[in-house]
């Protein structure tokens, strides 16, 4: 009878807990599940790095969704650009112009906030 780890991977070079965590199937292709799992950790990996520019994160997600499509894994690559978003790491580009006026708002508050503490506290004397 002939070994059915044998078929997996072509490599013999690799130790079998290796070439099992290598994602592919009986007849050496990469499953769907792996080939998302690829994607996903190459977007986490550009996620991570600091001199990543936004529209090259905004490409990398939406290939990766366009490649869930054909496999049916959409929820997966939805969460991901999810988290991207969350992480601040992708903005929508209407949630970015909400974030800027928030801020632009939020720095124009402060110094009434802080009269308004000062005259309540009594330091303020008008």
């Amino acid at each position: 009878m002939r070994d059915i780890r044998a078929k997996r991977n072509d490599n013999p070079l690799l130790p079998t807990r290796e070439r099992r965590s290598q994602g592919t199937t009986t007849r050496g292709v990469l499953s769907p599940l792996a080939n998302i799992a690829k994607l996903t950790n190459d977007v986490a990996t550009i996620a991570s790095t600091n001199k990543v520019l936004p529209e090259q994160l905004k490409h990398a997600t939406e290939e990766a969704e366009r490649r869930a499509t054909d496999f049916g894994i959409r929820e997966a690559i939805t969460a991901l650009r999810e988290q991207l978003i969350l992480s601040g790491k992708l903005l929508n580009p209407q949630r970015k112009q909400g974030q800027q006026r928030a801020n632009e708002q939020a720095r124009a508050n402060i110094p009434n906030q802080s009269l308004e503490l000062m005259e309540v506290s009594g330091l303020l004397r008008v």
